[in-house]
């Protein structure tokens, strides 16, 4: 045994490159700063390995052939330098096969900084599925995926991990002959049955490092800076993959299979995850901060799939013990065939989540906001499930129902509904109510813009006598009534049954900025239910003349006087006066205050409103009227000269409309525009449908106006209520911004085309 150090750059092989000859069985191998050697021989056939130190740059052959790298017992990887088993620039072809192994208790040890990066070859189909399922002792799979093309071959190793939880895969050998393209025959049955859409993932890659059976805690110990594109990397289940990395460096993974560790990322202060397939570990992230997945990954038979990290999108979580573990915010994520699918999430955001498939959704001390997620059970179920009283879980637009909520917290569960609501209500929300102890809530955020004014209307009813009546509170900014905070207005209804009691808030904000709400529903009970509504309606400027029709449209008038009071005023108000060129006793004569058909006199009103209210633009709103030809012009906006687009939309606030596509909202489909227009081809969508005419709008953007125009023939097509637009530019190279948007009210015109 000897100490061999480079001289110089070159080739592992060559004897130049080093100063005693090429390193052999039991060498001590140095690469000395400066220099750039390149592995290129195999030493599978070593019984005892070499050490390594890298203080200059080791980087291994692109050439085709088989090659093997194999360090000493107990040894690690050690050194300041650069070790590149192919890099983003040049990676390793898969005609080139390295493996990087050693003897009992090696390791690779970043701690003096120590620099890698893994580049090998990624197959196109890392993971398939079964097509249907198989039993114990079957060795052809039926597969969703034909992966003959692919870099999938005869004596490779695949996982199969079932979608149930935890424990339940299985490493087998593909046969030869045994790729079809429908088919994978492996060379021994398997052990156990696997459902129909079991993962089946590729684990051979041309670039493997693979661990020992020896005692050594760690895969890969303080890596600082770490990149991995592609490879296979396999540990004995107890050993960490990767550990104790400090946030000065770099740790990021964009491929690859990680198969057999303990504990994916333990004690690290950051990581970067954007793509890899993980399977048959303990957990993910533990005691790691800054852990970012930004997927697509898929984390698949660990016992806490998805533990501790900061936040993950594009993940598949399948047949684990623990789906979800830990405080993380989710976006796109995945959850199928776990024991426990969402457990322990202290504070924890999920949008555009599924769950399915799992024994349990919730479980443990639980709470978060769940929203446009999709779950294969109308009421997600539980299991040891509590929280304190101030918390929840929320689940808004649950499986995608526009507008729907559920809410569960230790008093109940609080959920949307249509069968029991008050008056013009489409919807209301029953509180199950379960614990004399504890409140059933939830609440509802809203911000109320500088110089706006909005009156909440509200409904409240219960179906049995209660002690703790039912109330609804608001409250400033995110101040919690159950936390002690106070509330500004109160609405305590009485101890009626199956009566709706209504109240009002009104709200004024006279500051220059706007200011946040919140709105709490509280009902407490050992059973029976409780119900809730709201509706929450922005007053126009006092100073407008649409003040006065707004308030004459929102009272309840219930005899003649009140009607002839009411349209009195209005028709001597200031502001109508300066409006119109007809004196007071003018107009209340062309409305007609003497004729009996009250309505009718209302509905001249609205319509005499309509002919006078200026079509007005400003920053963040627009007011237009229906049947007029429309020309916008926006100033002052940052746009790309190659092409813009415009849309307005619906959004839930429009559910009395009687929409065609009841789920409308702002964030729909650019198809499902109320109005879409493009600079390069005019009007493409008209109230949901592609316009007819394309040539009835155009943009023109000139300077930093863009002039939005709609011709009559449209907008007399539109119906009149309270939307939001949206402005956006595309580049040249594709990429997209929207900065600019607000709310567009249509108003009704007051004569319409019949013929």
């Amino acid at each position: 045994m000897a100490t061999i150090t480079s001289v110089g750059s070159g080739l592992w092989s060559v004897a130049g490159t080093w100063d005693a000859g090429v390193p052999v069985d039991g060498d001590d191998v140095v690469i000395a700063s400066g220099h750039v050697v390149t592995f290129d021989v195999d030493q599978s056939a070593f019984v005892t390995g070499v050490s390594l130190t890298i203080t200059g740059t080791l980087t291994h052959t692109t050439s085709a052939g088989s090659y093997c790298l194999f360090i000493k017992t107990g040894a690690s990887v050690v050194g300041a330098g650069n070790w590149y088993i192919g890099t983003s620039g040049n990676p390793i072809p898969f005609s080139s096969k390295h493996l990087i192994m050693g003897a009992a208790g090696w390791y690779i040890d970043g701690n003096s900084g120590l620099a890698i990066s893994v580049f090998g070859s990624e197959p196109v189909n890392t993971t398939i599925r079964l097509s249907s399922a198989a039993i114990a002792t079957d060795t052809v799979l039926n597969v969703d995926t034909d992966v003959t093309g692919d870099i999938w071959q005869a004596g490779d190793e695949i996982v199969i991990d079932d979608i149930i939880p935890y424990c339940d895969g299985e490493k087998r050998t593909i046969a030869v002959g045994g790729i079809a393209s429908s088919t994978i025959t492996i060379t021994a049955g398997l052990t156990n049955a696997k459902g129909e859409g079991t993962l089946v993932h590729l684990l051979t890659r041309n670039v493997r490092v693979i661990g020992d059976a020896g005692v050594t805690r760690y895969f890969f110990y303080q890596c600082h800076n770490f990149i991995v594109g592609s490879g296979e990397f396999q540990g004995n289940y107890y050993r960490y993959f990767a550990a104790v990395n400090n946030s000065s460096g770099i740790f990021i993974i964009y491929g690859g299979i990680f198969y057999g560790f303990n504990r994916v990322h333990s004690a690290c202060q950051t990581g970067n995850f954007y793509g890899g397939v993980f399977s048959y570990y303990q957990d993910f992230g533990t005691n790691s901060n800054n852990i970012v997945l930004d997927g697509p990954i898929i984390l698949s038979n660990g016992k806490y799939g998805l533990s501790r990290a900061t936040a993950a999108k594009g993940v598949l979580v399948s047949g684990c013990d623990y789906g979800a573990y830990g405080l993380s915010i989710y976006d796109n994520v995945t959850i199928q065939g776990c024991g426990r699918a969402i457990d322990s999430q202290s504070g924890s955001i999920f949008t555009n989540c599924t769950v399915t498939g799992n024994s349990y959704i919730l479980s443990r001390g639980n709470y978060g906001i769940y929203l446009d997620c999709v779950f294969d059970r109308t009421e997600p179920n539980v299991t040891n499930f509590s929280i304190s009283r101030f918390r929840e879980v929320y689940m808004i637009n649950k499986n995608l129902v526009a507008g729907s909520i559920w809410v569960r917290s230790n008093g109940g569960i609080v959920s949307s509904q249509n069968s029991v609501l008050p008056t013009g209500y489409s919807q209301a929300y029953q509180h199950a109510l379960s614990n004399n102890d504890f409140e059933c809530h939830w609440y509802k955020s809203f911000t109320v813009a500088a110089g706006e004014t909005v009156v909440i209307d509200l409904h409240l009813r219960k179906d049995s006598s209660m002690s703790y009546l039912p109330r609804a509170l608001l409250m400033e900014g995110v101040s919690n009534p159950l936390m002690g905070a106070a509330a500004i207005q109160t609405f305590i209804m009485t101890d009626s049954v199956d009566v709706w009691e209504q109240d009002s808030f009104s709200i004024t904000n006279n500051t220059d900025y706007d200011h946040d709400y919140v709105l709490w529903f509280l009902a407490k009970n050992a059973s029976g239910n409780a119900y809730s509504a709201y509706n929450i309606q922005t007053v126009p400027d006092t100073s407008d003349i649409a003040q006065a029709v707004w308030t004459y449209a929102t009272k309840e008038l219930t005899t003649p006087a009140d009607y002839m009071a009411d349209v009195s005023a209005l028709a001597t108000s200031a502001e109508l006066t300066a409006l119109n060129d007809l004196d007071a006793a003018g107009i209340r004569a062309a409305i007609g205050l003497a004729a009996a058909n009250l309505d009718q006199q209302f509905l001249d009103l609205v319509a005499w409103a309509a002919i006078n209210l200026d079509e007005s633009i400003t920053a963040g709103e627009i007011i237009q009227i229906r049947g007029n030809s429309w020309s916008i012009p926006i100033e002052d906006l940052i746009l790309s000269e190659n092409k813009q687009q415009f849309a307005i939309k619906y959004t839930h606030l429009n559910a009395s409309l009687n929409q065609s596509a009841s789920t409308w909202q702002m964030t729909s489909p650019d198809a499902d525009s109320l109005i879409f227009i493009d600079s390069d081809s005019g009007l493409l969508y008209l109230n949901g449908v592609q316009a007819a005419d394309s040539s009835l709008g155009s943009l023109s953007y000139v300077g930093s106006t863009l002039t939005i125009t709609l011709s009559a023939a449209a907008t007399y097509l539109l119906a009149p209520g309270a939307y939001i637009f949206g402005i956006q530019s595309v580049d040249a190279l594709g990429f997209v911004s929207e900065a600019y948007g607000g709310t567009f009210t249509i108003l009704a015109d007051v004569v319409r085309s019949v013929s």
